[in-house]
């Protein structure tokens, strides 16, 4: 019949509209499937995506649709824009950790050396030098590369020279024992050759062979960005109580969260 061929051809693409209705359908059902649950399942819903029925071609051949493809990429683009920050505060805090044994080790002989001679040590100089520190104490503090280490001690009683600059991080709680000193861990970039400036403009200066920071300090100038040279880590001693503090940093507007008498809230926060 001469009409049989163009009917035939427009049965065949009425077949093939449908298809391609109903696997969109199919694939709004799975778009819906993944936006819907909370966080921790997107990428179970991902998978889920990847096993729905593919849309076959009239030549037989399967294959994604654009649909597919530009709701996977907008999936992992938002799953990838919530846990960025989220990992590079953990990173971060595992790099502050780093320090936490040497201000240990530096609180531990200062409380030594106080038994021994009824003072503090190593208070009676403004430029906080490391290799001081190092002499008095018998400290070796070449490999904390990406740190320089200070002691902070105001009190004439404790101190064998006490400074009157710069202050504590954080004014002590009234409820916590009075702070006898503290010890702060100055970050320091790449850029810094010499003494790096902390806190109240302490200027602390290195051990002269100290070996050079590993890249993960921000520079100073990097003025929103965490981490960064001049922000600090801080034991305090007596610890005070596990516990955010009620009053905010003076050099820095953040509380302070204490655990077990250190703080990296400092370096946590731009």
């Amino acid at each position: 019949m001469p009409y049989s061929s163009p009917w035939l051809r427009s049965a065949e693409w009425y077949l093939i509209a449908v298809n391609h209705w109903q696997a969109l359908r199919r694939y709004e059902q799975c778009v819906t499937a993944i936006i819907q649950p909370t966080q921790a399942r997107i990428l179970t819903r991902i998978s889920d995506l990847f096993h729905c029925r593919r849309v076959r071609s009239a030549g037989g051949e399967s294959g994604f649709t654009l649909v597919e493809l530009m709701t996977t990429i907008s999936c992992i683009m938002i799953l990838a824009a919530i846990a960025t920050p989220r990992m590079q505060g953990y990173f971060r805090q595992t790099h502050l950790a780093d320090a936490k044994p040497y201000l240990a080790e530096i609180a531990e002989k200062e409380r030594i050396y106080k038994i021994t001679t009824g003072k503090y040590c190593c208070t009676a100089y403004t430029d906080f030098s490391e290799q001081t520190l190092s002499n008095g104490l018998s400290l070796s503090l070449y490999d904390a590369s990406d740190f320089c280490f200070v002691f902070i001690c105001n009190n004439s009683s404790l101190c064998e020279a006490p400074q009157a600059s710069p202050s504590f991080i954080v004014p002590s709680n009234s409820s916590s024992s009075a702070t006898e000193f503290e010890v702060w861990a100055i970050l320091r970039d790449l850029s810094v050759t010499g003494p790096v400036q902390g806190p109240g403009n302490t200027s602390c200066t290195p051990v002269p062979t100290k070996t050079a920071p590993t890249g993960w300090v921000y520079p100073s100038s990097a003025t929103t960005s965490a981490g960064r040279t001049g922000q600090v880590v801080v034991l305090r001693y007596p610890p005070p109580a596990n516990s955010i503090t009620v009053s905010q940093g003076i050099y820095h507007a953040v509380q302070f969260t204490w655990t077990d008498g250190f703080s990296v809230s400092d370096a946590m926060f731009p």
